[in-house]
């Protein structure tokens, strides 16, 4: 119902109408205008249900998107499908996937440095290779507790108290003074001729006497002192050369049935006469001591690609197998 029209007199004597809803008190009018404004907010989203509450949840999917992508092991196999996003959700990997043993505080890291460059691209290379006989790249994932063998051997084994970090390729492992990754013993492993032991390590705190990074009791050994030394140790043998703490380094063992020689980061840094080894026994522990692994034996820092070859490589090959060790 449309109120009446009230006539008032002006000053001057002149009759005007006006129509009531004018003549409202200030109050009254002010709550109808604010009742208008409310209905229209409401029907374009304001209470939750519409445009505003969209766009919140498109916010929350990107959060969600951006933790996913800090899982992955190869923060360059996303970054395609992800754009910039993934690019900038660093960090965060490592801290997060600890399963069990104190880590160390690097394991924040997502983006390796290492003493010859950055992370690499180059491909993991577990070739069908008949004297390749332990292939360990770290990039099968960290949910469950075995260590997968690349080599045709299947020398898998099992990994406790270790988390995902960014390798040298792929993803790397992060270990600490109560991880133990052990593959049990197999015919494979025992090697009493010319052999190969490679790989990527980064020592982040040095050991009390020495820290193994793969070893295979009374056989072949690679060891970190607490002189900051990486060795090549064999029974009653030894050649080692400085390897500087908090870096990455690629260490390999050669022995080519008359010598034992050591190589770091590509170049030959020491070598031994030696023409026989012991079978010895037990299983291929990596990042601490065979056949016990021992707190204070224990690599605290990192680990990728460890390959063992029941050859002698040359430096030619060691350089293809890995492309960023060689200067």
């Amino acid at each position: 119902m449309v109120p009446a029209a009230r006539a008032l007199a002006d000053p001057r004597g002149r009759v005007i109408r006006y129509p009531a809803a004018v003549l409202r008190p200030a109050s009254v009018r002010l709550f109808a205008l604010l009742t208008a404004l409310c209905a229209c907010f409401t029907d374009s989203g304001a209470d939750g249900s519409g445009a505003a509450a969209a766009s919140g949840e498109t916010g929350v999917a990107s959060s969600t998107t951006a933790e996913t992508t800090t899982t992955s092991g190869d923060p360059g196999s996303t970054a395609a499908s992800e754009g910039s996003t993934t690019t900038k959700t660093t960090s965060t990997t490592s801290a997060t996937s600890t399963t069990t043993g104190d880590l160390p505080t690097t394991a924040t890291t997502t983006e390796a440095t290492t003493s010859t460059g950055t992370t690499g691209d180059a491909s993991p290379l577990c070739a069908d290779d008949p004297e390749l006989v332990a292939c360990y790249e770290f990039d099968d994932g960290f949910d469950g507790f075995t260590l997968q063998d690349g080599s045709s051997y299947g020398n898998d084994g099992t990994k406790f108290g270790v988390a995902e970090s960014a390798g040298i390729v792929g993803s790397g492992v992060l270990v600490a003074a109560t991880s133990q990754i052990v593959v049990p013993e197999a015919p494979s492993l025992v090697i009493t001729g010319p052999y190969t032991v490679a790989a990527w390590f980064r020592a982040d705190q040095l050991p009390e006497v020495r820290a193994g990074i793969v070893d295979r009791a009374g056989n072949y050994g690679v060891f970190y002192g607490a002189d900051a030394h990486v060795q090549c140790r064999v029974t009653g043998f030894t050649v080692a050369a400085e390897a500087s703490l908090g870096a990455w380094h690629h260490v390999a063992c050669v022995f080519d049935g008359a010598s034992l020689g050591l190589f770091v980061d590509g170049e030959l840094r020491g070598k031994t006469a030696l023409d026989d080894l012991s079978a010895g026994s037990g299983p291929l522990v990596l990042a601490n001591d065979s056949p016990e692994p021992l707190v204070e034996q224990a690599l605290v820092g990192a680990l990728d690609r460890v390959h063992v070859w029941s050859r002698a490589l040359t430096l030619e090959e060691l350089c293809a197998d890995y492309p960023n060790a060689c200067p």
